[in-house]
């Protein structure tokens, strides 16, 4: 074995060593160490779990919403409603997936999955904006990347589709009016009324 990769193997297994003499100072290398690293990691990619264990419901949704966009601004079911009745100046976007958007949406709602697009065709940064999904999670941080851009009259639609269908309110699909959503999947569908429940055909 030349000098040269002699080196090269020595210096690895001295840096391997020191990382487990590292690992064994902070009680890592043990397995009540690695669950306690994988906690912190866990921790630090902001995940939530609240929202991905135990009872799923409105008030973790809305706090967890609160928490991660403050900026954002909300609109209720009720208040939408009374816009698109009085046919006011309303951009209204529907951010869910295409297949979401084609069991149901609400009328006059454009299906937009990117905030650019919507930068892009608008250089009005008053024009009045309300933006949905399912719950509310995906649609804040939409108007949160509009808000960035400029936007000042945008809002997030708070319960969003779910909450509007869970109030009986009108919703289009591919064959004209219909009360189903898309649930999105079983643990979020929760919040949605059983019998309104319609998965892809």
């Amino acid at each position: 074995m030349s000098g040269k990769i002699k080196s090269i193997v020595n210096f690895s297994k001295k840096r391997v060593c020191n990382n487990s003499f590292i690992l064994k100072c902070c009680g890592l290398n043990t397995l009540q160490g690695y669950i306690c690293l994988f906690c912190i990691v866990v921790l630090l990619c902001g995940f939530r779990w609240s929202l991905s264990f135990g009872e799923l419901t409105w008030e973790k949704v809305n706090a967890a919403i609160k928490a991660d966009y403050p900026g954002v601004a909300h609109i209720d079911t009720s208040d939408l409603q009374k816009l698109i009745r009085e046919r006011r100046g309303l951009v209204l976007i529907d951010v869910r997936e295409s297949e979401e958007y084609q069991i149901s949406h609400i009328p006059g709602a454009v299906h937009v999955s990117s905030f650019n697009t919507i930068a892009r065709n608008n250089t009005d940064p008053a024009v009045l904006i309300v933006a949905y999904c399912s719950v509310g999670l995906r649609s804040a941080k939409f108007i949160s990347e509009l808000q960035k851009s400029g936007f000042i009259n945008a809002y997030n639609l708070r319960g969003s589709v779910f909450e509007w269908a869970n109030q009986h309110m009108e919703l289009i699909g591919a064959g004209g009016r219909t009360r189903k959503v898309h649930p999105y999947n079983t643990r979020w569908g929760s919040l949605l009324n059983t019998e309104l429940h319609q998965y892809p055909q």
